[in-house]
């Protein structure tokens, strides 16, 4: 072992001797190495093995749906009877996510909380900053105490209430209702949902308690079940378990009920189809490495004359080709190691960095890193080729060259000479290949961006501001709702700057899953025959005015009375792809509910996709708000004379004054509400930016 310390320590010693060129080298290794991994942390903590949780290996998610064309909806009731009844499963628990109003300051503020079940924490452990995690017994107080019990983020803890460490002295409201703070939990505390950073957890007795949560709502994606398989059962025999207690519990047949035992180590089902893609991702990266390869190998060559002597002279004193092939390799693992050990320490420093690229979605995000044995083994696996790559043409050298004539004329000699100039272009083009590709594809998504975001969407982007709000989730009925939009959409309208105010169930670029209803114009029923199908927005008599819509032909409905409760607006879309070439306006047709509507009007086409806006504009209809959107979240719209940043400030303030108790979901300018489309370009244009 005597000559791997030698070896090592000659190494470093020639670092030292020549601090310039060696930091040169070491920093261009990690720029190569870092991109690397902290490429692959980021998809490794998303796609292939997302939870650094305990007992990864013993849970998994417990996924229902129905088979055979059934509709099965499965609720909090259906999983109790699983955790009663289940012989499969050592411990059941379920979690759901939802927004509460944080009542207890002069400003309501929108929080987002993980409720859970009993046996939550026993499945997977807490990790507290300061008190305790939940307890059984705390459902239990939560069904029948005036207070809910919670846990804060250490996060939370610091921001909102000033780190106190005296948590029973802390007053703390949740909807109104008085929450008792019994501990802090770690920021690094990581739970089966996926970027999801709850500010607080409670217990779902708690939630219901606070009107947040229906027990006999369907399972939808705010909410997740968990089970422990018992030691030796197989998946198979856990999804026929479950399959048999939910088909008595739903009284289905269990042939209708689909159910999936799926372990968290393997990453999430809906996650898996993106490895392929992730992959592809890896290796665009690794292109900078190989690049990084290329520009030490430049450097290395670059100094070859020096070098040359010192073979040449090391061979006279009896050294092997292959020992001092050897000698070059471990130069090379040497700066490897160390720009290895500053890529790890890069990929641990990364998340404000990738921060920047976190989807622009009003709900708390953290990407988990850990540096596990994942990391260590690609960073070291990474950090070889490194190693070696750049030594290979020094090493080619060595192996065929006269080394006696190295030490006679202080250089390979002519041929030597040119050799090593024409692989020092090589790889100067190598280098300059590979950065222009990356430039080019950073320039390629830029331009994709701004010609996005310069992209007329069918409405004023420029002057427009909206609030997303759901009233009925802090115990508003529809009809209390209806009265508070109406009254803020009046104030608002009274404010001097603002051209007008309006409502909707949404408007374009929303968080979730689009609305849509089949078309019947002739007759048919849409439930067996093809319909031609659009998708709907209800909204108010003001909506057009609000969002600076151009009326084609026709006008727009009025909600003010209940004459025109059937009639409805389409866009141009609309018409050419249902009554092409004839007049819309006075056209009726049955939506698939089998409610007849009238066309009363027609607006420009608006564009919800703007990655493909040469695309064909997609149909859309609008109809009137009826009580039924009411009870789900609203959006609220206003169109200045000027610049809408004020206005921002001025919608939350209306807001809180006839409505304390309830928070926006989002409030922002429409320009910020873009940045949700415009994420995977400006994404890419940065990632492939940063590359080159």
């Amino acid at each position: 072992m005597d000559w791997i310390r030698h070896d090592l320590k000659y190494s470093l010693r020639r670092l030292v001797r020549r601090p310039g060129m060696s930091a040169l080298a070491i920093l261009t290794l990690a720029v190569g190495l870092g991109v690397n991994t902290v490429a692959f942390s980021a998809i490794d903590a998303l796609i292939f093995k997302p939870f650094h949780i305990p007992n990864a290996d013993k849970i998994g998610w417990l996924m229902v749906d129905g088979a055979n064309g059934a509709d099965v909806s499965v609720d909090l009731n259906a999983f109790d009877a699983v955790a009663a009844h289940t012989q499969t499963l050592d411990i059941a628990a379920a979690s759901v996510r939802a927004p509460l109003a944080d009542t207890g300051s002069d400003v309501t503020r929108q929080v987002w909380a993980l409720m859970v079940s009993p046996r939550f924490f026993d499945m997977l452990p807490a990790s507290v900053a300061a008190g305790r995690g939940l307890v059984a017994a705390d459902a239990e107080n939560d069904a029948r105490a005036d207070e809910v019990t919670a846990v804060v983020s250490e996060r939370f803890w610091r921001s909102r209430l000033n780190a106190n460490p005296n948590l029973g002295a802390i007053r703390f409201a949740l909807n109104r209702r008085p929450a008792r703070i019994v501990g802090v939990m770690k920021d690094g505390f990581q739970t089966p949902t996926g970027v999801f950073e709850p500010d607080l957890w409670l217990t779902i007795a708690a939630g219901e308690a606070l009107g947040a949560i229906d027990r006999t709502a369907g399972l939808d994606r705010s909410i997740g079940f968990l089970g422990t398989a018992k030691p030796g059962v197989p998946d198979d025999a856990i999804a026929q378990d479950l399959r048999n207690i939910l088909s008595a519990q739903l009284s289905v047949p269990a042939a209708n009920v689909r159910v999936r035992y799926e372990r968290i180590l393997n990453g999430h089902p809906e996650t898996r189809g993106l490895r392929p893609v992730a992959a592809v991702a890896l290796a665009a990266v690794g292109i900078v490495l190989l690049i990084a390869c290329f520009n030490v190998a430049g450097l290395l060559l670059a100094q070859s004359a020096e070098r040359q002597r010192e073979m040449g002279m090391r061979a006279a004193l009896g050294a092997s080709r292959f020992r001092l092939i050897r000698q070059m390799v471990t130069d090379g693992l040497v700066l490897a190691a160390l720009a290895g050990a500053a890529s790890v320490l890069l990929a641990r420093w990364s998340a404000a960095l990738l921060s920047t690229f976190s989807l622009p979605a009003p709900i708390p995000q953290q990407l988990h890193f850990s540096i596990d044995w994942r990391l260590i083994t690609f960073a070291t696996s990474l950090s070889l080729v490194a190693a070696l790559l750049p030594a290979v043409v020094p090493a080619l050298q060595v192996w065929t060259a006269d080394l006696t004539a190295w030490i006679r004329s202080g250089s390979a000699g002519g041929s030597g000479s040119r050799a090593q100039t024409r692989a020092r272009r090589t790889f100067l083009v190598l280098q300059v290949a590979g950065s222009t590709i990356f430039v080019i594809a950073s320039a390629v998504f830029a331009q994709s961006f701004i010609r996005a975001r310069s992209t007329n969407p069918g409405f004023d982007t420029i002057h427009t501001a909206a609030m997303e709000l759901e009233p009925a989730h802090y115990g508003y009925t529809p009809a209390r709702t209806r009265e508070l939009i109406d009254a803020l959409t009046r104030r608002l309208e009274t404010t001097p700057g603002v051209v007008s105010a309006s409502a909707a169930d949404r408007i374009p670029f929303f968080v979730g899953f689009p609305l849509s209803t089949k078309v019947s114009v002739d007759g048919r029923d849409c439930r067996t025959a093809d319909c031609p199908s659009a998708g709907v927005y209800a909204v108010d008599g003001r909506h057009a005015t609000a969002m600076g819509m151009a009326l084609k032909v026709g006008r727009w409905f009025d909600t003010t009375s209940g004459a025109d409760r059937d009639a409805v607006v389409i866009t141009q879309a609309t018409a050419d792809t249902i009554w092409p070439g004839q007049y819309p306006v006075g056209q009726t047709f049955r939506d698939e509910t089998g409610q007849s509507r009238r066309v009363v009007g027609v607006v420009n086409d608006i564009v919800t996709n703007l990655m493909g806006v040469s695309a064909k504009p997609r149909p859309y209809i609008y109809r009137p708000l009826d009580d039924a959107n009411y009870g789900r979240p609203m959006t609220i719209v206003l169109r200045a004379n000027g610049s809408p940043d004020a206005f921002v400030e001025t919608m939350r303030r209306a807001l809180h004054d006839l409505a304390p108790d309830v928070p926006p979901q989002s409030v922002g300018t429409m320009q910020q509400r873009l940045a949700l489309p415009l994420w995977p370009t400006r994404t890419l244009a940065g990632f492939f930016g940063i590359c080159g």
